[in-house]
């Protein structure tokens, strides 16, 4: 019986170890949101569910516009600050079922179920006009571009996240701290 509850807790701790490290690999050390491998499951199972035509999914990416000047100017400190502020700004503004995600340093995903293109693109402005208002560490001003489409059925999930990425980059191309969609 001993040896029995021994193993029992030594599974119990075990399991507890292995969802801390589940959370270690699919969250954003930093702002505490999901990151790439957090988002890739979620986001095969919603394409999947578009299957019957009737569903739609839109993504968009959002890029913090120069940011590089603001870790240059102020430090990495203020820089994490801005980006954790972002991360919870977002994640404060968006539907309970949208998925948030840091897709890398500056650049961010959301993937928005049960929204088509352009109520997706009416999100972002929300989002980017949020964003342009918020106040930032040391008064520092802080812009967003942000690209959005929508899932196109039986398209692979590589052709939904380029088209997302070239509109952001159009947003960027076009002056910055706008949204663009294709």
């Amino acid at each position: 019986i001993k040896k029995q509850q021994e193993l029992e807790k030594m599974n119990t701790a075990l399991a507890i170890e292995t969802k801390e490290l589940q959370g270690l690999v699919t969250r954003d050390h930093l702002t505490g949101i999901r990151n790439r491998h957090g988002i890739r499951d979620l986001l095969l199972e919603l394409v999947l569910k578009t299957e019957d035509n009737s569903f739609k999914l839109s993504a968009m990416y959002l890029d913090l516009d120069k940011f590089k000047v603001i870790n240059d100017t102020y430090g990495h400190d203020v820089g994490d600050k801005v980006l954790v502020i972002f991360s919870q700004l977002i994640s404060e503004n968006i539907r309970s079922n949208d998925i948030f995600a840091r897709w890398g340093g500056e650049e961010f995903l959301l993937i928005c179920p049960d929204l088509d293109c352009l109520q997706a693109h009416l999100l972002a402005e929300k989002l980017r006009m949020l964003i342009m208002e918020q106040t930032w560490p040391t008064g520092t001003k802080v812009t967003c571009s942000i690209g959005v489409t929508e899932y196109k059925p039986r398209e692979d999930i590589a052709e939904l996240l380029k088209r997302a990425d070239n509109a952001l980059y159009q947003s960027k191309a076009r002056g910055r701290n706008r949204t663009t969609m294709l």
